[in-house]
């Protein structure tokens, strides 16, 4: 019996021994996947902040692209933006050669000192430091000729031909839908010296040793050309009118309105009441391009508006001793347009025409061009340009912003330095030479369309060390 007794104390020890030693287990478990579950949530805490931090270094981002796409520069180059979560420190860096290129840095910061740091690169171009023929460059069969040639950034739809000794420069040169090709041996894209930009959906053929770049893209963005629609027409017009109501600067001083049905210091075609609207009234004929008020400056064209001695008072004026014509704000021109002598022109504003635009002499800049001077032609048509030559490749015979919507033909030896924004180019003559000018859109009149457009291509995004 004390035997039976000991062996069943002995038993009973064991148990206890097992059951405390499971409690042991236990307890440590429970201590080890309390650790665990607090690590968690320490872990899931910076997690979060980090995800936070990132996404306010994104909005640092968001907003020098918006800066570019809507004022086209980054300034001033640092700054902060201040965020719900917390605040982002942005700085920007232009390319000293290619600059169109910026580098943007941003490090976004959220409460308890997390940080993250989102570095990119952006190419960013308005639409009027550019050549822009959108849908074709059909010159004599599909390209450029003889010794035309375009110095600056340069955007084709279709197929690109380089034919004679015609050359592209500067750039950067987009051809979307098409091919780069070179007929010629002494055509050439870029030098030697100075390689450019390409981006080409379909590459480049032909006399390829000529073809010089630094970098080479096949995914060219996708430029949507600034519309010009009967509402917009209509709009350009109402300005021209509301610019009216003194007759005397009316765009830039507040005078004591004199508008009357005598008013006599008016081009002749204007029989709307405002002198700036050179029509028989003030609503856009239908369908676009219809109208038949024409308005011609030429060596026959008797002077009109307000000269002010060597300054013209008026908005819309026209010297004809000095052969300088005054323009400021908006004209509206129901009907098409001819230049047909040689001007010089003073003022920053437009000319609109809801019609075709002929150019047949010289029009430059009475001052510097654009920043003091700026001059924009507006065709819902056509825009056909013929100065009498001859010319060297590199002075100009037009300074100026142009836009048509339906085609620009280069139809002489000439130099035009400025912008061209056209659905179709054609180089009509052999001799065409096309510079953009970098402070043209900064300078550009009001009615210019596309006047706040460009295009931003982000590329690069990595992350750097807070």
């Amino acid at each position: 019996m004390l035997r039976i007794k000991k062996i069943f104390k002995s038993e009973k020890g064991s148990a206890l021994l097992v059951a405390l030693g499971t409690m042991l287990i236990l307890t440590v478990l429970s201590i080890g996947m309390v650790t665990v579950a607090q690590n968690d949530m320490g872990l899931s805490g910076k997690e979060k902040k980090s995800t936070q931090a990132l996404h306010v270094a994104e909005a640092g981002i968001d907003k020098a692209l918006w800066q570019l796409r809507v004022e086209g520069e980054i300034n001033p180059t640092s700054f902060e933006v201040s965020t719900s979560l917390g605040t982002a420190t942005v700085t920007a860096s232009q390319d000293a050669v290619e600059t169109y290129k910026w580098t943007v840095t941003s490090s976004g910061e959220v409460d308890g000192g997390t940080k993250r740091v989102i570095k990119v690169g952006v190419f960013n171009i308005s639409y009027w430091d550019m050549v822009i023929a959108s849908e074709s460059l059909t010159a004599s069969g599909g390209g450029m000729h003889g010794t035309s040639s375009v110095h600056g950034a340069f955007y084709v739809r279709g197929d690109l031909e380089l034919t004679g000794t015609s050359e592209v420069t500067g750039g950067p040169l987009f051809v979307k839908d098409g091919e780069l090709h070179l007929t010629s041996a002494g055509a050439s894209v870029g030098t030697v010296d100075n390689p450019i930009v390409l981006y080409l959906e379909e590459g480049y053929s032909g006399h390829t040793s000529n073809i010089h770049y630094s970098s080479l893209s096949y995914n060219p963005p996708n430029i949507n050309f600034p519309t010009l629609n009967q509402g917009e027409l209509q709009s350009l017009e109402t300005d021209a009118k509301n610019q009216s109501v003194d007759n005397r600067e009316g765009y830039y001083t507040e005078v004591i309105a004199d508008e009357s049905s005598s008013y006599s210091r008016k081009y002749s075609g204007v029989s709307s009441g405002y002198y700036k609207v050179v029509d028989t009234n003030t609503t856009v004929a239908t369908p676009l391009g219809s109208g038949s008020t024409n308005m011609t400056i030429s060596s026959s064209t008797p002077s009109f508006g307000d000269p002010g001695g060597t300054s013209p008072r008026d908005d819309f004026a026209w010297n004809l001793s000095t052969k300088t014509l005054t323009v400021k704000g908006t004209v509206f021109v129901d009907g098409d347009v001819t230049i047909d002598t040689a001007i010089e022109y003073e003022g920053n504003g437009a000319i609109v025409a809801n019609g075709d635009i002929h150019i047949h002499d010289d029009v430059l800049a009475a001052d510097t061009f654009p920043t003091v001077s700026c001059l924009g032609f507006v065709s819902v048509g056509s825009m056909y340009i013929c100065t009498p030559g001859p010319n060297t490749t590199t002075t100009p015979n037009v300074e100026a912003a142009l836009f048509a919507l339906q085609k620009v033909e280069v139809e002489s030896n000439m130099c035009i330095k400025g912008a061209l924004l056209t659905r179709n180019l054609e180089f009509a003559h052999p001799n065409g030479h096309l510079f953009t000018v970098s402070d043209l859109h900064g300078n550009l009149p009001e009615a210019m369309p596309g006047k706040n457009q460009s295009f931003t291509v982000v590329s690069g995004w990595h992350e750097g060390k807070p």
